[in-house]
């Protein structure tokens, strides 16, 4: 575990900004670098983004929507002067997502909750739930909804 990466898995919905704005306060706290990924469940939507060479762990991604908004995402936590990679992978959304954080040493996961309610985790599961209760490192989580005062 390494306290100076914080992995940020994204799905570019309405609470991703307010996920870097969290990541981004985090980090420069810390002093740590930020790893932003997105997961692709489907092998040819993978296909269809990455480049290639297959490799976009080391650059920012151009092309599609997905790398338009990983190109969003490295120049926002860029412009905080903070150290930030962007990768794609594909597979099972939360054994990818803890995949990643093992393979980089991460040492926190931030994201979000979508606040489905329990009906939909019970009958559909939840990604946020899966990577909560298998997480070997802490887990950041980031609500969809405003608190209610």
């Amino acid at each position: 575990m390494n306290l100076n990466i914080i992995l940020v898995p994204v799905d570019f919905s309405p609470v991703t900004p307010a996920i870097y704005e969290t990541a981004a306060a985090l980090a420069t706290r810390m002093k740590a670098a930020v790893l932003v990924l997105h997961v692709c469940e489907k092998e040819a939507e993978y296909q269809q983004i990455t480049s290639p060479a297959g490799n976009t762990a080391d650059k920012a991604p151009t092309g599609s929507d997905v790398s338009g908004h990983l190109n969003e995402a490295f120049a926002f936590f860029k412009g905080q002067g903070l150290t930030v990679d962007t990768t794609i992978r594909s597979g099972e959304i939360v054994s990818t997502i803890l995949a990643e954080a093992d393979r980089r040493g991460a040492g926190l996961i931030v994201m979000a909750s979508h606040g489905h309610g329990a009906l939909y985790s019970l009958l559909v599961g939840s990604t946020t739930e899966g990577v909560i209760r298998n997480s070997k490192v802490p887990v950041m989580i980031v609500p969809s909804k405003p608190a209610a005062h």
